[in-house]
């Protein structure tokens, strides 16, 4: 009997190895939405400090076989036994998927903005920390979860710096109770959460804001599955539905970084791959110019982001002449150069979301 089942092991390991070896490897993972390791290139010094084997490691976690089942199923098993935390994501109620949030020290991060502020003095700066939904849906957290504040972590920031900020909590906290405002399966904030983020940031700056009637609000997708849901492998969670906020708008939208130009700010082609919140601005890019040719003013602004401000911009965009979107993690220039060079510009706007600001935020590039 022994003999037996050390052969039918013996079989399935040199089946597995075969397959792995001989089967082609993916470079994207849909599920994940990011791009899986490479194999890692041999050198004796790579071996020596231990990056190889870290490489390679990395490489065949990627590449195992039956992957995504097995991931799936771990999950499963996971949540069979009462776990309500994988991979730093927690398994809230109703379907809802929720980071653990961690406050870092963000001293170092305001003394970035306040520079940014005393080095332009004279323009209309304007910063925005959002939420997440762990913060807003905090009532969909398990009882056991353990988060730190958001709430506490944003007022520290706005009570430290000296310029405009926005407070959007209550706004977000208020409208949930007519509008789902977070994706369920995502980390970022759905159109109707962009919606009313737009709206205080109109009347923080003397804007008349859009009413949501004024909008054709169009469902685009009913099967939408995002970064939360990709991180947990919960493979058994119903999708979310996404709405794009349209206007007739015309307008001239240049992506200066692959020199393409269309007259959309959404790029419909992402509707059909699992990355859909990319319909937005066509993913992340580190200049975007958007020109509004039905609007009289003159007025430009400068959107300093992350991903959160690609489903804001839209709305942004029907009230200003031009408007210059850029994403610090692909554009590295001097945000207080740019302005220079660019002195039409009076208003600027700084949204990242809270999770966004850790050790390796784009923004500590501020400057």
């Amino acid at each position: 009997m022994k003999k037996i089942v050390f052969i039918v092991i013996s079989i399935i390991i040199i089946l597995s190895m075969t397959f792995f070896i001989i089967l082609p490897k993916n470079t994207f993972s849909e599920q994940e939405n990011r791009m899986l390791a490479s194999i890692p290139k041999f050198s004796f010094e790579s071996l020596k400090d231990g990056s190889y084997i870290e490489d390679l490691e990395n490489y065949l976690n990627d590449h195992f076989l039956f992957r995504d089942f097995l991931m799936g199923l771990k999950t499963t098993t996971d949540k069979s036994l009462g776990k309500a935390i994988i991979n730093n994501v927690y398994i809230g109620k109703d379907n809802y998927l929720l980071n653990k949030y961690e406050k870092i020290d963000q001293s170092e991060l305001i003394s970035k903005i306040q520079n940014f502020k005393n080095n332009n003095p004279n323009k209309n700066i304007n910063l925005l920390i959002l939420p997440s939904s762990t913060s807003v849906y905090k009532e969909k957290l398990p009882k056991q979860a353990i988060t730190d504040s958001e709430e506490e972590a944003i007022q520290e920031i706005y009570q430290s710096v000296d310029l405009k900020t926005i407070d959007v909590y209550n706004s977000l906290v208020n409208a949930k109770k007519m509008y789902q405002i977070f994706y369920k399966t995502d980390h970022h904030y759905t159109t109707f959460g962009a919606y009313y983020t737009y709206y205080d940031y109109c009347l923080k700056n003397n804007l008349t804001p859009l009413s949501i009637n004024d909008f054709e609000i169009k469902k685009v997708s009913d099967n939408f599955y995002g970064t939360l849901y990709s991180k947990t492998s919960n493979y058994q969670m119903p999708p979310d539905d996404m709405y794009l906020f349209l206007t007739k708008t015309n307008y001239e939208v240049v992506y200066n970084d692959i020199n393409k130009v269309t007259n959309s700010l959404y790029d419909y082609s992402y509707l059909t791959k699992k990355d859909k919140y990319s319909v937005f601005l066509s993913n992340n890019h580190g200049l975007i110019t958007i020109t509004n040719n039905n609007i009289e003013n003159d007025k430009e602004i400068l959107v300093i982001k992350d991903s959160f401000g690609n489903s804001l911009v839209p709305f942004l965009s029907e009230h200003y002449k031009k408007i210059h979107v850029v994403d610090l993690r692909y554009n590295l220039t001097s945000m207080t150069k740019y302005l220079e060079e660019n002195s039409e510009i009076n208003d600027v706007l700084i949204i990242y979301n809270i999770t966004s600001l850790d050790k390796n935020s784009s923004l500590y590039y501020l400057r």
